[in-house]
């Protein structure tokens, strides 16, 4: 307290009405206990199951426009008011920190995850299947609306929440291999491991945010395929490809024409980071999940994706050889 009274008064001032433009903005608030950080350094509190960090609220977002004529209401909370909004802010993460806990505990038997799909299904009828990547944490169910936004900011129980889950597209077919989409797309959050040089495998980043470890050659070389179940089957997809992309890029595309989908193979294959030794055609089951990125600043037009093709019959699990592909096409921005 000593030291706070020693800052010049015109910096204190100055600070509010900063902090008042960027709210008119339309800024991302991020509001703690002992004072805000920004979104930068908010990529330090990771989800741990084990060790969770004590954060004491949620991301804030203010609109951008304001009524005419609109003039700010300020009010001085009392220390018991304060207290209350606090209390009531940790009741809210710590609500969140134990849904999250049911994906770490979800039932998970090898590589059968009937008992988990239908786990999951007693809590939430939108429950559609299971994914898992290997090396990685993403183990988790597969939510489906026929909105794509639903599921960006809910949860298990269709509770509002800052992770999310993991949904398929609103157009996703599902059944066993003949009848899911020729496209099988499935997105996920990714909020913090957002960097340039992503982090690979880091314990604390959940839902797809350890999907950031294909950037990877080594890692890409040690993971060759990923798992998808539906109720009525367990299934194997090979990796082919791993890239940036910009938003405009239409490989979200879940029941695509042969040729069109073709094109999304073909793309995705130019775009990516690592050359995978897999034949893959549009003949083929595709699965693709999909995630944010800040690689190329601080733009929201553009994913982080990995797409893998349904094992063929009598193919086995055999590793895939994989590459550096030095010339990839890097997304194109407008």
């Amino acid at each position: 307290m000593e030291n706070f009274t020693k800052i010049p008064r015109w910096i204190i001032v100055l600070g509010g009405f900063l902090a008042f433009l960027a709210m008119a903005a339309g800024a991302d608030l991020f509001i703690l206990s002992t004072g805000c950080y920004t979104p930068v350094q908010a990529q330090t509190y990771r989800y741990d199951p084990q060790n969770m960090p004590e954060v004491k609220s949620l991301p804030l977002k203010v609109s951008k426009e304001l009524p005419e004529g609109y003039k700010p209401q300020i009010k001085i909370l009392t220390g018991e008011e304060l207290a209350g909004i606090l209390e009531e802010r940790d009741r809210e993460i710590q609500a969140q920190r134990e849904q999250m806990k049911a994906f770490v505990s979800a039932p998970w038997v090898g590589n059968d995850f009937g008992p988990s799909i239908a786990y999951y299904q007693s809590i939430n009828s939108d429950t559609r299947g299971w994914v898992r990547v290997p090396n990685t944490n993403i183990n988790y169910p597969v939510f489906w609306s026929d909105d794509n936004q639903y599921y960006v900011d809910r949860g298990i129980y269709r509770e509002e929440s800052f992770y999310g889950v993991i949904y398929a597209d609103q157009y996703t077919r599902f059944g066993n291999r003949t009848q899911i989409s020729a496209n099988t797309v499935l997105y996920g959050h990714n909020w913090g491991n957002v960097a340039p040089e992503p982090r690979a495998c880091a314990p604390g980043d959940i839902m797809f945010s350890q999907l950031m470890s294909f950037h990877y050659l080594w890692f890409a070389q040690q993971t060759p395929v990923i798992y998808y179940s539906t109720a009525d089957e367990d299934m194997v997809f090979r990796v082919f490809a791993a890239f940036y992309t910009e938003t405009a890029f239409d490989y979200i595309a879940s029941n695509p024409s042969p040729g069109y989908l073709q094109g999304i193979i073909d793309e995705a294959r130019l775009r990516s980071l690592h050359q995978y030794d897999v034949d893959v055609n549009s003949d083929d089951k595709i699965l693709t999940l999909s995630t944010c990125t800040r690689r190329y600043g601080d733009r929201a037009d553009q994913r982080f994706v990995v797409m893998a093709r349904l094992l063929r019959p009598g193919e086995g699990m055999e590793m895939t050889s994989v590459f550096d592909n030095p010339g990839h096409k890097e997304p194109v921005f407008y």
